[in-house]
């Protein structure tokens, strides 16, 4: 789509505009889109992949960390509906019960991300190339939930391993991968 920047009569692709950013940096700017005033803001994330958001209101320096948080939201939801858990098969009407389902499904499902981290820090996901494409083969909550269930099938005492490993305090440099480094232009 093509947009008029404020305080310009020329219109320019989104594309052209934020062009000159380099890997890991964004920028934010105004413009008009169907006659309309509109904010974007744009990150570059370091494979040079830009994304684009498009707001009517002013937009904060830390809206993408804001969307990563907001996207892992949209994908406890998809594991908690079709991912695994198939929360709406249990028909459940009380709506009491319902939430206190919905808790332990959101916490097991936090314990499943943290063993994909484990996983991962142990023997890491196989990296998938297509052109110039890199994508993990499955993501950090299926690993972890692949490897739960092959340890059910295991035996009990592998089980019991993991529940005490899961149960444990979470260690920072498991996490380093799910930082958001924005460098400002």
């Amino acid at each position: 789509n093509k947009i008029r920047l404020e305080k310009s009569l020329k219109t320019i692709t989104i594309v052209k505009i934020f062009n000159d950013l380099k890997a890991l940096e964004y920028k934010v700017c105004s413009g008009v889109l169907w006659d309309k005033k509109v904010n974007f803001a744009a990150y570059k994330n370091d494979k040079s992949e830009l994304m684009v958001l498009v707001s009517s209101i002013e937009i904060e320096v830390d809206i993408f960390a804001l969307y990563r948080y907001r996207w892992s939201i949209e994908r406890l939801f998809k594991h908690l509906k079709s991912g695994g858990f198939d929360i709406e098969k249990s028909h459940l009407v009380n709506l009491d019960r319902f939430e206190k389902l919905l808790v332990v499904a959101a916490i097991t499902s936090g314990l499943i991300v943290k063993n994909g981290l484990i996983q991962n820090a142990l023997n890491p996901i196989r990296i998938k190339s297509y052109k110039t494409i890199e994508k993990q083969l499955f993501s950090l909550f299926t690993y972890g939930f692949d490897y739960i269930k092959n340890a059910f099938y295991q035996s009990i005492t592998a089980i019991t391993q993991l529940i005490d490993t899961l149960l444990l305090p979470p260690k920072k440099e498991l996490f380093h991968t799910l930082n958001f480094p924005l460098q400002k232009l």
